[in-house]
């Protein structure tokens, strides 16, 4: 997949490469899934995309909440899975930061391991 854009409320992949993501962070921007772990720079958060939204994984988000004030970003979401092994719809979070350049410089999102198929 990589990076995300949409409309009227669902997400769907535009690349077919999270490489495509890079240039929407800032070098030393941080991404902390905080069901899962804190990751630092472009690659290491490339990487981690990777692993979520694989070539295998069909992936759509649902936008219900978008919120911004300043530089901070809120996006209440459901994130549909489909994978060979089933669905999951994840209700997730995330917080992003962003600098004077429309960058990304942080990232939190939260979500239930549980429901995410994590336990």
């Amino acid at each position: 997949p990589g990076c995300l854009v949409g409309g009227s409320g669902v997400m769907e992949p535009r690349e077919t490469s999270s490489t495509s993501c890079s240039p929407i962070f800032t070098p030393n921007a941080v991404y902390e899934n905080i069901s899962v772990g804190r990751f630092n720079g472009q690659d290491e958060i490339r990487g981690t995309l990777d692993v979520f939204f694989g070539p295998e994984v069909k992936v759509e988000f649902e936008i219900l909440h978008l919120v911004s004030d300043g530089a901070i970003v809120c996006v209440e979401r459901i994130v549909h899975f489909e994978t060979a092994g089933g669905k999951i719809d994840l209700p997730a979070m995330a917080i992003f930061e962003v600098n004077e350049a429309g960058k990304i410089t942080a990232w939190r999102d939260y979500f239930d391991r549980r429901q995410a198929g994590l336990e």
